[in-house]
C-alpha cells in the first residue's frame, strides 16, 4: 500500500497556482530584454536539485502542463522542456553541496538553458515560426540573469521547506 503525504502535495499545488497568478499578473511587468520571470520552472529545478532527477521530472511535467494550460500555444512542448530541465538538474546535482547559495543560481541557469534549448528545438521541428538563434541566445542570457537574481531568495524558503517544513518527505511511520 502506497501512502501519500496529502499536505505535501496540496501545498505544492497551492504554490504552483500562486506562482501562475504571480507570474502572469503583476510580475509580468518585470522583464529584461523581453525575458521575464519563469516562476513555474523553479519547481522542477529545485525539485531535481533537492530530491533527484525523478522528482525534477515529475514536477517538470506538472509545472509544464500547468503553464501550457494557461498560456500554451502548443500543448505539451513546455511539459517536455520542463521535465527534461528538471531531470538534467537532478542528475547534475547528485554530488553537489546543496547548502551553498551559488548552487540555486547555477541550477536555475542550467534548467533555463536546458528548457529553452529543448523548447526551441521542438518548435523548430514542428516548423513553427521562431526567432533567430542570436536573439534567442540573448533572450536566454537575460532570462538567466533575471531569474538568477531571485533564485537564492526562493531557494532558502524551498530548502527549509524540503528539509524541515511541509515539503519534507515523511517516513512511513509518520504517515501511518
Amino acid at each position: 500500500m502506497t501512502l501519500i503525504n496529502g499536505k505535501r502535495y496540496g501545498f505544492l499545488a497551492f504554490l504552483m497556482l500562486l506562482a501562475v497568478v504571480l507570474q502572469y499578473s503583476f510580475l509580468q511587468r518585470i522583464h529584461l530584454a523581453n525575458a521575464g520571470l519563469e516562476l513555474l520552472l523553479f519547481f522542477p529545478v529545485f525539485g531535481g536539485l533537492l530530491e533527484g532527477p525523478l522528482m525534477g521530472f515529475i514536477l517538470g511535467v506538472i509545472a509544464g502542463l500547468v503553464q501550457d494550460l494557461f498560456i500554451g500555444k502548443y500543448i505539451g512542448l513546455t511539459v517536455i522542456s520542463f521535465a527534461v530541465a528538471g531531470a538534467v538538474v537532478g542528475w547534475g546535482s547528485i554530488r553537489v553541496y546543496k547548502e551553498n547559495y551559488l548552487v540555486p543560481i547555477a541550477a536555475i541557469a542550467v534548467g533555463l538553458f536546458t528548457s529553452q534549448i529543448v523548447y526551441y528545438g521542438l518548435i523548430t521541428l514542428l516548423g513553427a515560426k521562431h526567432v533567430a538563434l542570436p536573439l534567442f541566445l540573448q533572450y536566454i542570457g537575460a532570462c538567466i540573469l533575471l531569474n538568477g537574481i531571485i533564485a537564492p531568495f526562493l531557494y532558502v524558503f524551498t530548502y527549509k521547506s524540503f528539509t524541515e517544513g511541509l515539503l519534507r518527505k515523511k517516513s512511513r511511520q509518520e504517515l501511518e
